[in-house]
């Protein structure tokens, strides 16, 4: 009686476990069209027309220029391309530019090793206007509606510093320097409790920026998010406090959207994530002979 007892309280374990294995099985990663475009991406490329999303798209200050002033505004752009094509090869800084309006431009930069922005992307758009380079151009900052640094404001606005100086034609504004102090932005410190937000905040924008990537950087995004998704999960698990209830359900989308990006993520589940989809696979009715072969699968 005592064995038969035993036995039925190990059942429904055991039938969990087989369950998920279902679900989980182990696939040989294949690469599929995403990963091979996403490792051609340059860090600098030109492309023909700007995108619509871009929060400077409606800009017609340039139409009122005089022929003169856009002459020598679209000759000092074309030289910006040729330092940042030669300057931002293999570093952490994309930009694109557009043929039908080089004086709009858009950028992204991934948070740096050993901060809390660390495989973090933050979005930029940039419009040259004609008092460029002896002021810097217009910048606005796609926070996705969070407030993850004090330089870069929820409302999209850019705090450079020395934007007011006086330049001269010896000691002009450069769009690389720009980016680089932008960049210079995400290795700030802060206080224990200060970090402990950002850090949660920084999560939680991944999963707008994943759901709704800029025009012209899905690829980068969603590829950047597939090959780094194993990484940004294990810094989360470090950090965060298994009893903390919010902590568990954000570590839970994080999986959820990287597994509908398409990263395999078994090895991260706990045994929160495992009940749940214990739960939900009952509920949707899918132990059927053919497995779960129509839930999601991740690659490795």
């Amino acid at each position: 009686m005592e064995e038969e007892s035993k036995l039925a309280l190990e059942k429904p374990k055991e039938e969990q476990k087989m369950l998920v294995a279902q679900i989980y099985r182990e696939i040989e990663e294949l690469q599929d069209e995403l990963e091979m475009n996403f490792w051609k991406i340059k860090n600098f490329d030109k492309v023909q027309s700007s995108p619509t999303d871009h929060r400077f798209f409606s800009h017609d200050n340039f139409l009122k220029y005089h022929i003169s002033e856009k002459i020598s505004l679209n000759f000092i752009i074309r030289r910006e391309w040729e330092v940042l094509d030669l300057n931002l090869i293999n570093s952490s800084i994309y930009v694109r530019v557009y043929e039908s309006r080089p004086y709009l431009m858009r950028a992204i930069i991934k948070g740096p090793p050993n901060t809390i922005y660390y495989n973090a992307l933050f979005c930029f758009d940039i419009c040259f206007t004609c008092d460029y380079p002896n002021q810097p151009p217009k910048l606005f900052y796609h926070s996705y509606d969070y407030d993850l640094n004090p330089n870069l404001k929820k409302n999209g606005k850019v705090n450079l510093p020395h934007s007011k100086r006086k330049c001269s034609s010896s000691n002009p504004f450069r769009i690389l320097d720009i980016l680089v102090t932008i960049q210079g932005f995400l290795n700030d410190e802060f206080s224990r409790n200060k970090k402990n937000v950002l850090i949660i905040r920084t999560w939680e924008a991944m999963l707008v920026m994943l759901e709704s990537p800029l025009e012209g950087f899905e690829i980068l995004v969603k590829g950047h998010f597939r090959t780094q998704a194993h990484e940004i999960l294990r810094n989360f698990k470090n950090y965060m406090d298994s009893k903390d209830e919010i902590m568990n359900k954000l570590f839970l989308k994080l999986i959820k959207a990287f597994e509908a990006n398409g990263t395999y993520c078994k090895h991260h589940y706990n045994n929160q994530v495992l009940n749940h989809d214990y739960e939900e696979a009952k509920c949707n009715n899918v132990t059927k002979k053919n497995g779960y072969s129509k839930l999601p699968l991740c690659i490795m």
